[in-house]
């Protein structure tokens, strides 16, 4: 019996109901399956799962396309759309940082340069690793 003929046969409304409930349902986790995207506690706060899928999107196109417009095109679109969601992501944390912090223009600073980087401690790329060692290794690739 079809599944249009069980469920006209049943009398009850609750089963017909439970019935409608569990047809909606597979039908829904068949045209949108779930994705699994592994979130790290070492990404940043706007790193939404939906950004990091987008992102995985977006290796796949690069890695798959040879380059051609049409390829170029839907990776550039796909850009676009992961850097808007980053921005908006970045602009409602730092609306919820300076809404947390209405003590005064002192933590409005330190909240800005947390974000920027502005006043850190950064250690200089050149006691990493000299710099003639990199041009040598651009003279003689």
């Amino acid at each position: 019996m079809s599944q249009l003929g069980y469920c006209l046969s049943v009398q009850r409304c609750e089963c017909k109901l439970d019935l409608l409930s569990t047809n909606i349902k597979s039908m829904f986790d068949e045209c949108f399956p779930s994705i699994s995207v592994r979130v790290s506690n070492r990404d940043p706060p706007f790193f939404s799962s939906l950004v990091k899928h987008l992102l995985e999107q977006r290796r796949k196109l690069i890695r798959r396309n040879s380059m051609d417009t049409s390829g170029l095109i839907g990776i550039q679109t796909l850009q676009e759309k992961i850097n808007k969601l980053i921005r908006d992501s970045q602009v409602q944390a730092v609306k919820g940082i300076f809404e947390k912090r209405n003590a005064g223009s002192k933590s409005w600073w330190s909240t800005v340069n947390s974000l920027t980087g502005r006043k850190s401690t950064n250690m200089p790329i050149s006691s990493i690793i000299s710099p003639n060692e990199i041009n040598n290794f651009f003279l003689y690739c």
